[in-house]
């Protein structure tokens, strides 16, 4: 079986698994999300849609100021679970929107070109969801009540399932914007826990909690577990039918490739089985070179 033999290397059959493309590349489901929380950020002004109330902390009443729709222990305990969903598009400032945005655009993208829409969706709202409530319960443990909003909860779900779909791909990111970190993407995601492990535990102790550090970690920690259990689950999406044929030896005939691969290990086709299953972002510096040595091959003879 040669390279164009392959479905997953002709032009009508892509790598993305449903839906529609947008602007930038992006599929759809990329932009439902951007436009909904920037819709809502618009809506609410810059100060968004800010209420106060009571709550009681070891038996005292605190007024605690929030914004509406965000996520605190004290609106489960009333049963407002819808919140679990709603703080996730909710932003405090411009730039809180503006940083999220563009992590779900960049990251977002690859994820969901990789998974589709629905489970895109799924990595995106559930891991939100965990990664408040591991926030939540750490500042109940340290007695630090408060709400939160935002995505970053989120988009750290994204980062954890990517590093588990392509752990060996080189990235190059400036951390908080303006520290430059390259490095291979699972090695960068648990880089990511860790700190805000860190910094969510040094605001705890010294009682100057205000950005929801412990979230971003627990977003990151569950797409590393959807990853690991939950990708073989579809929600309900047509499979494509697709079929990997593994490298086998042509008999006395090889095909073109095989008769050039003579100082190497023909194996070609386990590159392109690599990057069916994971991606092309996951090819090492070797498996890179034997694949464009392979198309090199076949421009050749294509043009004989």
């Amino acid at each position: 079986m040669g390279i164009h033999d392959r479905d997953y290397m002709r032009d009508d059959e892509p790598g993305w698994k449903g839906g529609s493309i947008g602007p930038g590349g992006a599929p759809m489901i990329v932009w439902v999300f951007i436009a909904i929380s920037v819709a809502i950020f618009v809506l609410s002004g810059p100060m968004g849609w800010v209420s106060q109330r009571s709550v009681e902390v070891n038996g005292q009443l605190v007024r605690e100021i929030s914004r509406a729709g965000s996520l605190s222990l004290a609106d489960l305990g009333r049963g407002e679970i819808w919140r679990l969903f709603s703080h996730q598009f909710i932003h405090g400032s411009i730039l809180h929107l503006v940083a999220n945005m563009l992590v779900l655009f960049f990251l977002g993208r690859e994820v969901a070109l990789r998974l589709g829409p629905i489970v895109f969706a799924a990595v995106y709202l559930i891991g939100g969801i965990a990664a408040a409530l591991l926030e939540l319960i750490s500042g109940f443990v340290f007695q630090q009540p408060g709400a939160m909003v935002g995505a970053s909860g989120s988009v750290s779900a994204l980062l954890g399932v990517y590093a588990m779909l392509v752990p060996d791909q080189v990235l190059r990111l400036l951390l908080f914007f303006f520290i430059p970190v390259t490095g291979r993407v699972m090695k960068l995601a648990w880089g990511w826990v860790i700190l805000n492990l860190g910094l969510g535990l040094i605001t705890y102790l010294t009682g100057t909690a205000g950005v929801a550090w412990i979230a971003h970690a627990g977003g990151t920690l569950y797409g590393f577990l959807h990853g690991k259990y939950f990708l073989g689950f579809k929600f309900g999406e047509r499979k494509r039918g697709r079929k990997t044929v593994p490298y086998s030896k042509r008999g006395e005939n090889p095909n073109i490739i095989d008769a050039q691969f003579t100082d190497k290990k023909p194996d070609y086709d386990q590159v392109l089985d690599k990057i069916n299953s994971e991606g092309i972002g996951a090819l090492t510096p070797e498996e890179r070179e034997i694949l464009e040595r392979a198309s090199e091959i076949i421009k050749g003879k294509n043009k004989s």
